[in-house]
């Protein structure tokens, strides 16, 4: 599944990319919508594209890009299987790459480079990831998108558009 996501919500690109769900940023415009893609879903808080009546358009009701997530989540119905945490840069969108650790010496502050054994980068902006204090925070965070069974927490809300 590949998210084009209005321009508005970067929070929620990012958050959706740190689950590892593609999620590249857009205008999206009501006279100038991207034609249909099966697999794609246009994210939006803006009810003015209401009219395009379109099934792959989330117009989505949370205005916090957490809240936003969580009702993407549930109204997709998405689980733990469909996600790939920590997997894509949150700048670029690109799929990380592992990075040998010896050339993540000159790239990471030295602390860092003792403290941890695994490296990742960004094949576009060269960011390096590693798996730092930060995974427990979005491990939480998905888990509490997602609950305990893996599978979207609560009913959904009642949509105009859904996917």
């Amino acid at each position: 599944m590949k998210f084009l996501v209005d321009a508005p919500l970067g929070g929620l690109a990012r958050r959706l990319r740190f689950l590892g769900l593609d999620a590249r940023l857009t205008v999206l415009r009501p006279e100038a919508l991207p034609a249909p893609q099966a697999g794609l879903v246009l994210l939006t808080t803006n009810r003015r594209l209401e009219k395009a009546a379109r099934e792959d358009l989330l117009i989505l009701a949370a205005r916090e890009p957490e809240a936003q997530l969580d009702e993407v989540v549930r109204r997709l119905q998405l689980t733990r299987a469909q996600l790939r945490p920590l997997s894509r840069c949150v700048r670029c969108n690109i799929r990380l790459r592992e990075l040998p650790r010896a050339q993540a010496a000159e790239r990471v502050p030295e602390h860092i480079w003792v403290t941890q054994t695994e490296f990742y980068h960004c094949p576009a902006c060269g960011r390096v990831y590693w798996p730092g204090s930060h995974v427990a925070g979005i491990s939480r965070s998905l888990a509490g998108v997602l609950g305990e069974e893996g599978r979207p927490r609560g009913p959904s809300p009642s949509t105009r558009s859904s996917v």
